[in-house]
């Protein structure tokens, strides 16, 4: 949508700037004034579409940014706990599992990397759309609309940067957490925490700087101010602070071009390629054992397949000379122990303890595993044998035969005799009862049998000496000898033959039918069919319930497809978990068991393959890793020298943050002077009150400021002396560092507050012109 729109705005600008005249047979001799006020019209409202384009992808984005960076760094601050741990472990099974936490903690790591990296993307690419579209609205609008704009536009642009700035201290201050962990040492600290004393003394003197130059502004009459004035020191202060920002940065380009740092640079990227440059020191291969080969396969999914090599009815994990060492130990062989690491996991305590009778109580899951199977078989051919019988019944087709009969006899049935009634009027009002009466019950009958049926229980005065007497509506009309009596009890002064039916027909009243049912040998076959054999299309290739019981073979193929889907489903998903989501299936549950039989009767012999294979990757591993301990030593080293190096500019990089934040301040408060100035109605004298009580807020943030600071530095410097009294701790610099990293959160956010705030007041301005450029 970007790219669309800025090729829009781009051509709008070149037809802008065009001298080219076309002309048609109608003449336009509309005046040049109109065609330009036409134009301001149409860049502005382009312009306008771009903020807002911005404002929801920017934000959106770089929320997103923040968020994938910040859970990469929570992984990373875990992986370097764990790392930490590691070193302290005391057994090899810890070692074990926290190197398959970690294993899995650097891929989800290196996913959220790729993720932040693409949202950063997106962020700045409809951000720099936005100012595209901003500067050719410039070109079109009036010499004073141009400043109002361009001051709105510098403040966005002075927000996102300062939001950038924080975004990117934010992701150090994480990263310094990361290296706190591991890099502890008491030397590196102390310069750290000197270098951060001298930085922030110097953001103190900015801030006193930036302090007195607001105390100077309160102390003028704003009543009488020259407002352009005003906005002329404002800019020269900013360029004052551009010409410091330019001189520090020419100060880290002269260090970072030097030969020295170059050098530097040079070296740790020469070890770093060698390292990775070494190979495998010979071939490796090692034969699989039989006991487990089968849970190593040369297919996807598998840890790691390429390496598994089938030969005959063999497999071998195999390694060449000319494979990357640094590759095989990261990429292959530390998966692969963690996977082992995994599997023997279930050889516990308590499995050593209970392994005799492993056997026997796999045994007894399988024979529960076929009773249940074989209940759902028979459910299932019963389920098969109901919907045969019925097909695609409905009880329309009964109640259609029973309205008929209802429709032809309820007026002879229903309406009264009066006067004296001959006997032939009597015998006819009998008969039509009885036919509507034999007609219910067989609807009645019908339907119970089919998809059962419930009639509320209806009471009859069997005169003086019985009394009411209660029966289903089935009861009373399966007397045929009498039904016409009751049947006059039932329809006496019912009403009408819709409401007649309706209650007794379509039991649309609870006084006599309560519960109609409805054929469901479809849904019941299908449920009963999945709960035997698993999902149908396992075994058609289509979503259809079966109709001829699978064979075993079948059953097994239908698992494996099973499986497989499940692993594709959720890479992360442990053996366990989809056993788990397939044993619902009773087919699939027999497979289960007969598979774990089978593990349970191999299971001594599978604890010595893993741990015979395990050992030998770790014995190859440790030739590997001797092989390159050089190269490890030489990188390590050269790395270490070189980020000495990229410390040695870090003091002056924090010097031209402080300024930017100062510059930032001025930006503020000259935009805001400008937008008012804009806004004011001549002669109103809210607005110098109005920028003075702004000013008055400017000093109470810079003066809580320079108070944070001060903290800042009695913390460090305390520290400092912790550690020259020998009681400062590796914890301690850990606890230091996060809650930097809390503080540069914080200040992140509201840095975001700022930014957003920017964007409404660009809105507003842009919105502003827009109106003004259509009157």
């Amino acid at each position: 949508m970007n790219k669309k729109f800025l090729s829009v705005v781009l051509f709008g600008a070149l037809m802008a700037g065009s001298s080219v005249t076309f002309t048609g047979c109608i003449d336009n001799d509309e005046p040049a004034g109109i065609e330009n006020l036409r134009g301001a019209k149409a860049e502005l409202l382009k312009a306008k579409a771009a903020v807002e384009t911005a404002k929801a992808d920017y934000v959106t984005m770089q929320a997103r940014l923040v968020e994938a960076n910040v859970k990469a760094k929570e992984i990373e601050n875990q992986m370097q706990e764990l790392e930490l741990q590691k070193k302290q472990a005391k057994t090899e099974a810890e070692i074990a599992e926290i190197n398959a936490l970690l294993e899995v903690q650097k891929l989800q790591w290196e996913k959220l990397l790729v993720e932040a990296k693409q949202e950063l993307a997106w962020a700045q690419k409809s951000y720099e759309d936005a100012l595209k579209a901003i500067e050719l609205a410039e070109t079109v609008v009036s010499e004073s609309e141009q400043k109002i704009l361009h001051s709105a536009k510098v403040y966005l642009v002075a927000a996102a940067d300062d939001m950038n700035n924080k975004h990117d201290a934010m992701i150090t201050a994480q990263k310094n957490l990361s290296n706190a962990y591991l890099n502890y040492d008491e030397e590196e600290v102390k310069a750290t925490f000197n270098r951060l004393i001298a930085s922030k003394e110097y953001e103190k003197t900015v801030k006193e700087r930036s302090l007195k130059h607001l105390e100077e502004m309160l102390a003028k009459d704003f009543g009488t101010a020259d407002w352009e004035k005003e906005v002329k020191e404002l800019e020269d202060s900013i360029e004052v602070i551009n010409n410091e920002i330019r001189g520090k940065q020419l100060e880290v380009t002269t260090v970072e071009q030097s030969d020295e740092y170059k050098a530097a640079k040079e070296e740790a990227e020469k070890a770093w390629a060698n390292l990775q440059l070494a190979k495998v020191p010979a071939d490796f291969s090692y034969e699989i054992p039989a006991a487990i080969a089968m849970n190593f396969n040369s297919t996807p999914n598998s840890a790691p397949a390429d390496h598994i090599v089938v030969e005959g009815d063999k497999k071998f994990f195999k390694l060449t000379k000319e494979e990357s060492a640094t590759g095989v130990l990261d990429n292959i062989i530390t998966p692969l122990v963690n996977t082992i690491d995994k599997d023997l996991e279930k050889f516990t305590a308590e499995w050593e303890a209970n392994k005799e009778n492993a056997v026997k109580d796999a045994e007894d899951n399988l024979e529960k595993a076929k009773e249940a199977h074989t209940k759902a078989v028979k459910d299932w051919k019963d389920a098969l044998a109901k919907y045969e019988e019925l097909g695609d019944y409905e009880v329309a087709t009964d109640q259609a035969i029973v309205n008929k009969v209802i429709d032809a006899n309820f007026k002879q049935a229903a309406t009264p005799l009066t006067g004296s009634p001959s006997e032939i009027e009597k015998a006819a009002q009998t008969a039509a009862r009885n036919a509507i009466a034999t007609a219910l019950h067989k609807y009645y009958t019908d339907v119970n049998a089919k998809v059962g049926l419930e009639t509320a229980k209806f009471k009859i005065n069997m005169g003086s000496v019985v009394g009411d007497v209660e029966k289903t509506l089935v009861d009373w009309l399966s007397d045929t000898a009498l039904n016409g009596t009751y049947l006059n009890e039932i329809v006496k002064n019912w009403g009408t033959v819709d409401q007649f039916k309706n209650a007794l027909v379509l039991g649309k009243d609870p006084k006599f039918i309560t519960e109609i049912g409805e054929n469901t040998t479809k849904t019941d076959l299908i449920a009963a069919s999945d709960k035997a054999f698993g999902e149908s299309e396992l075994y058609l290739g289509k979503y259809q319930w079966l109709t001829v019981e699978p064979t075993a073979a079948d059953i097994a193929q239908a698992y494996a497809k099973a499986y497989d889907d499940e692993v594709n489903s959720d890479a992360d998903a442990t053996d366990d978990e989809i056993k788990d989501a397939l044993d619902e299936y009773t087919a699939f549950a027999v497979v289960i068991a007969e598979q774990e039989l089978a593990d349970a009767k191999l299971m001594p012999e599978q604890k010595t393959a893993y741990e015979a294979f395990k050992k030998a990757l770790t014995d190859e591993k440790a030739v590997i890793e001797e092989h390159i301990a050089d190269l490890k030593d030489t990188h390590k080293e050269a790395d270490a020298a070189f980020v000495k190096m990229q410390e040695s500019t870090q003091v002056i990089k924090d010097q031209i943050t402080a300024l930017k934040s100062s510059r930032t301040s001025i930006i503020n408060i000259k935009n805001y002077l400008v937008q008012l100035i804009s806004d004011a109605i001549p002669g109103d004298a809210s607005t110098a009150q109005e920028f003075k009580d702004y000013v008055i807020g400017e000093l109470d943030k810079v003066n809580a400021d320079i108070i944070a600071i001060e903290k800042d530095i009695n913390k460090l410097k305390k520290q400092l002396a912790q550690i020259e009294e020998g009681t400062y701790t590796d914890q301690m610099y850990i606890e230091y560092k996060k809650v930097l990293l809390d503080e540069a959160t914080k200040a992140y956010e509201a840095a975001k507050v700022v930014y957003e705030d920017a964007q409404a007041r660009l809105q507003a301005v842009i919105e502003k012109l827009t109106k003004a450029s259509a009157e």
